[in-house]
């Protein structure tokens, strides 16, 4: 996970790279999240190699804006396994396991508008446009990473799309 943290390319869509240190700290941090019976990402593994490529999974975020409180699903992926299929399929096992069964009302995602990549992949399993160009909160307003899109899905919206 250092790895893929510390790869500029990686995160070009973040605030920062990661330090080895800041990896340490999210790691343990969703540790913490599992042994409160949190949701947290899960480590992601490729079923051809059983070689680790990343983190996937949904996440409960409470800063200040007008979405929130919220779940999020969200992804990192090391760099060579995108455009592979993996970021999808791993992120339509977690969105059917929130809104199945842990029976989630809502889940959401959001990325900054330039990072086409993760909207498509949002587009891809189901989720719905809801809102282009707001400023995150959490990032400085005069950076290129502050406009987001937001995407949502609904229980009731998975469970309609399912039925088709």
């Amino acid at each position: 996970m250092s790895e893929i943290n510390s790869c500029e390319e990686v995160m070009r869509f973040f605030p920062k790279i990661y330090t080895f240190e800041d990896t340490l700290n999210f790691v343990k941090n969703v540790i913490k999240k599992y042994e409160n019976n949190d949701l947290a990402v899960y480590a992601c593994v490729s079923k051809s190699n059983n070689t680790f490529i990343g983190s996937v999974g949904i996440t409960y975020h409470n800063f200040k804006s007008f979405f929130t409180p919220c779940y999020e699903v969200g992804w990192r992926l090391d760099k060579q396994y995108w455009n592979e299929g993996y970021a999808t399929e791993a992120a339509k096992g977690v969105l059917n396991y929130g809104l199945i069964e842990l029976c989630i009302d809502e889940i959401v995602s959001y990325s900054p508008v330039i990072n086409t990549g993760s909207i498509r992949v949002m587009q891809k399993i189901g989720m719905k446009f809801y809102q282009e160009y707001f400023n995150h909160t959490l990032w400085d307003k005069n950076s290129p990473l502050s406009k987001h899109i937001l995407y949502r899905i609904t229980r009731e919206e998975y469970l309609r799309d399912l039925k088709k």
